[in-house]
């Protein structure tokens, strides 16, 4: 007998995604299939929607109301749980802790009563103390606080008093219409009004009136019985104020006294009070202030007496003060306070102590010093400057006037000053000194008033710079003569060819046309020359045949004349010594001016001591010009310069003759240079 017949096996997904039919076989992974007898468990894990690994179990909260431990479980264990608070704490909302009042408060009340404590843990409504939420009210005992007021209830008056009412004065303010306000002091007390300090005192000896005058003007006057009463001005010995009286005369003031009835005050005009005495106006008070006198006589201020007169402000406290001295030949002083000053006129702006200043903000009007005299034959003393006594001035001090410019007397700029030496027996000079380097005008002369002026400025002209638009001291340029040959003094234009070069050490009267090459000498040489054209210095031309070894300079410097010798420097070319050659120089340290037909000089020194050779003019044949210490000597060229008696390496400066010798020809030193200049 064969075995019943069954259908295929076929094994199929819940969401019949997955079909498989004839299934002879189903696999399963190791641990989910577990057979006994015919039958077989499969165990399948996971939730419907696939597979994975768990690796860790774990839990958090985000408050402080719980401690949790063992978390996280990675493989196995357990998670903890406990509250973290104490036993009277309980756990709110954000999972933080909250405290409960211990034990049980009870009791009762009504709406708006305020609350109190009747025993530790009981509270009870008071109904005599009432809050209205709604209004503001506080009422207590049936006293109502209304906002910044207290109020009773119809038909209670408001007392104010102390200890209950005991031994104390009060205040009470009767309820209803026309209610009384009183106020009463306990026993022997007063009513005090005001101040604590300074309080008007209201005994109970007096009482006021209840009655009201129908009288304008009444003063209230105090009976014997203690109490006070209404009367008439005058009647009671009353003033009525304000107290007014008519204009009154000079004659008949308004207030005067009985035994002096054309003494006292009145006023003459609207606006004025007038003082009077013995008929006779001596003061008034106006919008002016206080004017003296009756614009017939003088007005007066004496003191009573043999005492000084003193005027001051703020009892003398920070003032300065105005005192005339009593007695014959006594002094009036005039003392400001502090750094103040005595001021003479209108005057704004600070001052400096120690000083008088005369103003005069005007500009119309002038600070005017005059002497009245009738003398005619002779100039009169209107201003004396004195600088101190016989015994304190200082050897030559001199009274001096000072001129300045600012908005205070004493700040600013000086303009200049007009002073003596110390005033004595003697003789003494007068000095107007200008500031810094201006002048001293005389009229349209400017003087060049800051020279210095010595031995050294001896037979020094004065002579007018219109560019500087000044009058100085200046050396004579030829002992004050002219040369009187007539050089060639302009430029030449033969063909369109500049002459314009002139040989100034070969021209007359100290020249000659002979050349050669001569040596440079280690002194400073100076050859005198006559200018042959009135004009400032262009361009400077010399000739070296042999340089310099190392960095060397050659200095030609140009002097005025002074008594035929040189001075002060115009101003110095600077040539280059280490070349060869024509050298052409076109600056200078300086702008070097000459006049035609006047005397100046010309300098030749170098930097240091390299030799170096130049075309020079033979000196052979040049006449001499310079005295001799001695019978002249024959060496050829002997005294036809001035020379400096030691050796200069330094630029051109000013010289005097007590520095100076007669230059030597030797063998070729002290050669005289051959130079050419431009005029222009």
């Amino acid at each position: 007998m064969s075995s019943p017949v069954q259908p295929p096996l076929t094994v199929e997904t819940i969401d019949g995604a997955t079909v498989g039919r004839p299934i002879t076989k189903i696999k399963v992974t190791n641990g989910t299939l577990a057979v006994a007898g015919s039958t077989a468990t499969l165990t399948i894990s996971g939730g419907g929607g696939g597979s994975g690994t768990v690796t860790s179990v774990g839990l958090t909260e985000t408050g402080s109301a719980l401690t949790i431990t063992g978390s996280p479980i990675t493989t196995s264990g357990t998670i903890n749980i406990a509250g973290a608070g104490t036993s009277s704490q309980v756990i709110l909302g954000d999972l933080s802790l909250g405290t409960l009042t211990s034990g049980t408060v009870t009791g009762t009340g009504a709406a708006n009563q305020v609350s109190y404590w009747t025993a530790a843990s009981v509270q009870a409504g008071s109904t005599g103390l009432t809050y209205n939420p709604s209004t503001g009210d506080l009422t207590v005992g049936g006293y109502v606080e209304v906002g910044t007021k207290i109020t009773t209830p119809t038909g209670t008056d408001l007392t104010l008093d102390t200890v209950g009412g005991t031994d104390s004065g009060s205040i009470i303010i009767g309820d209803g219409v026309n209610g009384q306000l009183s106020i009463s002091a306990n026993g022997t007390g007063a009513i005090k009004l005001g101040a604590a300090n300074n309080p008007v005192t209201v005994s109970n000896v007096y009482t006021l009136p209840t009655v009201v005058t129908t009288d304008n003007n009444y003063v209230l006057t105090a009976q014997t019985d203690g109490s006070t009463a209404w009367a008439a001005s005058g009647g009671g010995g009353g003033v009525t104020f304000p107290l007014e009286a008519d204009s009154g005369s000079l004659s008949n003031p308004s207030y005067s006294f009985s035994g002096d009835t054309n003494t006292g005050m009145y006023s003459s005009t609207a606006d004025n009070i007038n003082l009077v005495t013995g008929g006779s106006i001596r003061a008034t008070i106006n919008s002016n202030g206080l004017s003296l006198g009756d614009n017939t006589d003088v007005g007066k201020i004496s003191s009573l007496g043999t005492n000084n007169l003193l005027l001051q402000t703020n009892n003398g406290t920070n003032s300065g003060k105005i005192e005339i001295t009593d007695g014959a030949g006594e002094d009036i002083d005039l003392v400001p306070n502090g750094a103040g000053s005595v001021r003479l006129g209108d005057a704004t702006g600070s001052f400096l102590s120690s000083k008088t200043v005369i103003v005069s903000d005007l500009n119309s009007t002038a600070v005017d010093i005059s002497s009245k005299t009738s003398v005619t034959n002779a100039p009169q003393t209107v201003l004396q400057l004195i600088n101190g006594t016989t015994s304190t001035a200082a050897a030559g001090s001199g009274a001096k006037i000072q001129f300045r410019n600012g908005d205070s007397n004493f700040a600013g700029f000086t303009a200049g000053t007009i002073h003596t030496e110390q005033i004595d027996t003697s003789n003494h000079n007068m000095f107007i000194t200008p500031q810094g380097t201006g002048k001293v005008k005389l009229g349209t002369l400017p003087f060049k008033a800051d020279q210095t002026v010595g031995a050294g400025q001896d037979n020094y002209i004065l002579t007018y710079d219109n560019s500087s638009d000044s009058i100085s001291l200046e050396a004579s340029a030829g002992g004050g003569n002219e040369f009187n040959a007539e050089l060639v003094g302009v430029e030449l234009d033969a063909a369109g060819t500049g002459y314009n070069v002139f040989d100034i050490l070969s021209a007359p009267p100290y020249g000659v046309a002979r050349y050669t090459t001569g040596s440079v000498d280690a002194k400073q040489y100076f050859y005198p020359f006559i200018a042959p054209a009135t004009g400032d210095l262009s361009e400077l031309i010399v000739n070296i045949t042999s340089a310099a070894g190392s960095a060397t300079n050659l200095y030609y410097g140009f002097y005025r004349d002074n008594n035929g010798v040189p001075s002060t420097v115009l101003g110095y070319a600077t040539v280059d010594a280490t070349s060869t050659g024509n050298i052409s120089v076109t600056s200078f340290s300086g702008t070097i001016s000459l006049t035609r037909g006047n005397q100046f000089w010309v300098s030749q020194n170098k930097s240091t001591s390299q030799s170096i050779t130049q075309r020079s003019i033979q000196n052979d044949y040049l006449p001499r010009i310079a005295p001799s210490s001695s019978f002249p000597s024959t060496t050829n060229g002997y005294s036809a310069s001035l020379a400096s008696n030691s050796s200069v390496t330094a630029v051109p400066a000013d010289v005097t003759a007590e520095g100076l010798e007669g230059g030597v020809y030797f063998a070729g030193l002290g050669a005289k240079p051959h130079i050419g200049v431009k005029i222009t």
